[in-house]
């Protein structure tokens, strides 16, 4: 199909088709009766006619004569006059709009409209801190010499731990370090530690909560911390 602009509007320009969304300048007028703004591209190019234009009055002998004899009504004649010049004048106006019109047409053809994308900033995930891990508290900070039997202390959880160290300098040559755990009726329950050594140092763990009491048998001295 061919896009088939009716004779009173401005020609358009050879395979122009009207984009999306396009309407005709109002300054055109309608179109006519029963015109077809699409016609098969197989049909000819209706034509507009030829441009009319204005005529001169060739003067002849005829003329001259009702010329002469007009001369007695020459206020009539110069206002006829008047009123012809001002008519032919304003055809030129005319025709200046409607080229006017017809360089508008392709301007609006034309139009490009630009869309710009704004990409989503990126996301940076925030690091989690790792979970503290809780230290074991201090159930019993133990410090001695020679033989000794520890108070009672309680223990809640299921494990635990007895670290020791000892030092048998002062003994002059290797010395014994026995520790053994008791519940609090006097139960054996195990020996966290047998040691014989100039010195020393080691933990053990332990299983079970309740109430419990340390047995120590050494020349020497030493240091027990037991944490749970």
């Amino acid at each position: 199909m061919r896009f088939n602009p009716p004779p009173n509007w401005p020609p358009s320009p050879a395979g122009w088709t009207p984009p999306a969304g396009w309407s005709p300048d109002p300054s055109w007028g309608p179109t006519p009766a029963g015109w077809q703004l699409w016609v098969d591209d197989t049909s000819p190019t209706p034509s507009r006619g030829p441009k009319r234009r204005g005529r001169w009055i060739v003067p002849t002998a005829v003329g001259v004569v009702a010329l002469l004899v007009g001369i007695g009504i020459g206020n009539t004649s110069k206002a006829k006059t008047t009123t012809a010049s001002s008519a032919a004048a304003a055809t030129p106006a005319t025709v200046t709009v409607t080229e006017t019109a017809q360089a508008s047409a392709p301007a609006q053809a034309a139009a490009t409209v630009t869309v710009t994308a704004t990409a989503p900033a990126p996301v940076q995930a925030t690091p989690t801190a790792a979970p503290a891990v809780a230290k074991p508290a201090v159930i019993a900070d133990i410090k001695g010499n020679g033989i000794k039997q520890t108070g009672n202390f309680n223990v809640q959880a299921d494990q635990w731990t007895i670290a020791y160290a000892f030092d048998c300098t002062a003994f002059g040559q290797s010395g014994n370090f026995s520790v053994s755990v008791y519940t609090s009726d006097g139960t054996p329950s195990d020996i966290a530690a047998n040691a014989i050594a100039i010195k020393g140092q080691d933990s053990t763990v332990e299983h079970g909560a309740g109430t419990y009491y340390l047995q120590v048998d050494s020349e020497c001295s030493w240091h027990i911390v037991v944490t749970g």
